[in-house]
């Protein structure tokens, strides 16, 4: 089983204590808004496999400690800085779209796939099927579902026939 793992994230041990626990991947985001550095150095010690970083973006600015901190460095800017550092997944969330269900910020994501050259996991108000065919449709490499699934305006079991491999 993989299992993904993330939320204060501030020091290397954090990391080594999650994944001696069993996870197979850890997210770092705070800490790579505020100390790009220490994301790089996590994923030398533990190999790209191990680390993804967490974009979440206010009107495109990386935001940091849960939200309240929106930054100065564009989600795209620093997508493409943790890439070229060598991470090879983020999860980018557009705030204003989490929970909403109001569709998820398709344009965003896809000047992100296109400018980060790593994978993308879209998140963040995917509401229906039409929504799983949009991000499908710009090369994200996946989708976080959330209140669509516990209100079951998507189907999980169709969804994931529709979108398998």
């Amino acid at each position: 089983m993989l299992v993904q793992t993330g939320g204060g994230v501030r020091r290397l041990s954090d990391i080594e204590r999650k994944l001696k626990l069993g996870a197979t991947r850890v997210v770092i985001g705070t800490a790579a808004v505020n100390n790009p550095s220490f994301a790089v150095q996590a994923v030398k010690q533990f190999g790209s496999d191990a680390i993804a970083i967490g974009i979440d973006a206010k009107n495109g600015i990386a935001a940091a400690h849960g939200w309240t901190d929106v930054g100065t460095v564009t989600a795209v800017d620093l997508a493409k800085q943790m890439a070229d550092a060598g991470v090879k997944t983020i999860i980018y969330t557009d705030i204003a779209k989490d929970g909403m269900m109001t569709g998820p910020n398709v344009e965003a994501t896809a000047e992100m796939v296109k400018t980060a050259g790593c994978d993308i996991i879209a998140s963040g108000g995917v509401s229906c099927m039409d929504d799983l065919y949009a991000v499908r449709n710009i090369n994200s490499a996946g989708v976080i579902l959330g209140k669509s699934i516990f209100t079951n305006a998507i189907d999980l079991r169709e969804a994931i026939q529709i979108f398998k491999g």
